[in-house]
C-alpha cells in the first residue's frame, strides 16, 4: 500500500507491480477530477499573454503565529499552504531544509548573484538601496545577502513564513507575508534589486508579474530570473533531450522524464507556469521596459557522471548527487501535488522508477537551468 509519509524506496528490492502504467497513453486521461487531457506539445510553448491582475485585494498580509497556523491544511499526511492553490507542494520543514539544500546547489551552478548586482547596489548615488526576494522560500538567499550588504534593506516575499531564528537574522532583512499574484503597489518604484529562483509554478500570469516587477523597479534597477527548463537530458546537450511520452525500452525513454511530465501537468492545471526559462525572454523583451544585460544556460547532472580530469568536471560530481539528494526530498515534498490530480498507484510507480533511474550511474540524466538578468529602462 503506497504511504504517503513513505521514504523514497531503495532499489536493491523494488515491489513489484501487477501492471506496468504506461504514462504516455494514461498520465493525461487520469487526472482526478478532471475529464478533459492535457495535449501540451513538450517543443511548442504558447505565449501567455499578460491579463489584468487577478485580484485587487493588496498583497501583503499580517504575520502572526495565529495566521500562520490558519494558513496551512494537512494534506496527504503533509502541510501545505491555502492561500495560494496554485503552488500546493508541501509547505513544512522539510521542504525549508530541502530549499536550504538547493540554495548551496545554485551557488554551486551560477554563484550568489548572476549579472551586475554588485554594481547597483554599491552604487554611491545618495539612495537607499532596496532588494526584494520574491518567493523568498527558507530565505537562505536572503539572508546570506543580507550579510553581504548590511547598508542594502532586504526583504523577502512568500506566503510561507521561513523558520527564522532571531539570533542569526541580519538586522537589514525582513520576510513578508505576502502573495505574488496580487498586486505589489505597496513597492512601486521602490526597489533596485528584484530577485526570483524557481518561482514559476506558483505564478498564476507571470506576463502580470513582469508588469510588477516593472513598476515595483527603479530606473536602472534590476531583474534576474533563474528558472529550470522542463525537460531533461540524457547528455549536456539539447539533441539528447529525454522524450517523457516514450515508452519503455526506446531510445529516448526516461522514468524520471515520465515523473516530471505528471508533475508539469497538475502544475498547469492548478494554473502555475513551466514555460518561463524557454519563453522568458520573448516575454521581457515584449514587454519593452527591460533591457537584457546577460543570461546563461547551464546543464547540471543528477550523478558523478564525469571522469573528473578537470577541475569543471571535479566540481559537477562534488554537486550533481547533492542535485541528485535534493530531487529525492522534492519528490517527496510534491506528492499532494500529484496525489490532488492523479491516483495513488499511478504516482507510486511513478516516483519508484523514477528513483530507480537516477540511482542508476548507467542511466545519467542532466537537468537545464537557465538564469536571466534585464535592467529596468
Amino acid at each position: 500500500m503506497f504511504s504517503y509519509l513513505s521514504p523514497i524506496p531503495e532499489v536493491d528490492s523494488p515491489p513489484q507491480d501487477p501492471m506496468e502504467l504506461d504514462y504516455a497513453s494514461v498520465a493525461e486521461s487520469t487526472a482526478v477530477g478532471d475529464s478533459d487531457s492535457s495535449q501540451e506539445d513538450e517543443m511548442v510553448v504558447p505565449h501567455r499573454e499578460p491579463s489584468p491582475a487577478p485580484s485587487i485585494a493588496p498583497s501583503v498580509y499580517g504575520f502572526t503565529q495565529e495566521m500562520v497556523d490558519e494558513i496551512m491544511e494537512s494534506k496527504y499526511g503533509r502541510k501545505v499552504n491555502i492561500m495560494c492553490r496554485t503552488y500546493s507542494v508541501a509547505a513544512d520543514d522539510s521542504e525549508l531544509e530541502r530549499q536550504d539544500d538547493m540554495h548551496e546547489i545554485m551557488k554551486g551552478a551560477i554563484g550568489l548573484v548572476f549579472g551586475p548586482v554588485y554594481d547597483v547596489l554599491t552604487r554611491n548615488d545618495g539612495t537607499e538601496k532596496l532588494v526584494l526576494d520574491l518567493g523568498t522560500g527558507s530565505a537562505s538567499w536572503l539572508f546570506e545577502m543580507a550579510r553581504e550588504f548590511p547598508s542594502v534593506e532586504f526583504v523577502g516575499i512568500d506566503l510561507v513564513p521561513p523558520k527564522i531564528d532571531p539570533a542569526t537574522q541580519p538586522p537589514n532583512c525582513r520576510i513578508e507575508l505576502d502573495n505574488i499574484n496580487l498586486p505589489l503597489d505597496h513597492y512601486y518604484n521602490t526597489a533596485d534589486f528584484v530577485h526570483t529562483r524557481f518561482i514559476s509554478p506558483g505564478v498564476e500570469n507571470y506576463g502580470y508579474l513582469i508588469e510588477q516587477v516593472a513598476s515595483i523597479l527603479k530606473p536602472g534597477g534590476l531583474f534576474t530570473i533563474a528558472e529550470p527548463v522542463y525537460h531533461l537530458y540524457r547528455r549536456p546537450s539539447v539533441e539528447s533531450l529525454l522524450n517523457p511520452r516514450a515508452r519503455p525500452g526506446s531510445p529516448d525513454y526516461s522514468a524520471f522524464a515520465a515523473w516530471l511530465h505528471l508533475v508539469k501537468i497538475c502544475i498547469h492545471k492548478n494554473g502555475g507556469d513551466t514555460q518561463v526559462a524557454l519563453m522568458g525572454r520573448v516575454w521581457m523583451k515584449e514587454h519593452r521596459s527591460f533591457e537584457e544585460v546577460d543570461s546563461l544556460e547551464v546543464f547540471v547532472p543528477f550523478g558523478s557522471y564525469y571522469a573528473g580530469v578537470t577541475e569543471n568536471e571535479r566540481h559537477w560530481n562534488r554537486f550533481g548527487p547533492l542535485l541528485r539528494e535534493n530531487e529525492f526530498k522534492y519528490m517527496l515534498n510534491a506528492r499532494p501535488l500529484l496525489l490532488d490530480h492523479f491516483p495513488a498507484n499511478l504516482v507510486e510507480d511513478a516516483e519508484r522508477k523514477a528513483v530507480q533511474e537516477l540511482r542508476d550511474p548507467s542511466k545519467p540524466i542532466w537537468a537545464k537551468l537557465t538564469v536571466q538578468c534585464y535592467r529596468r529602462r
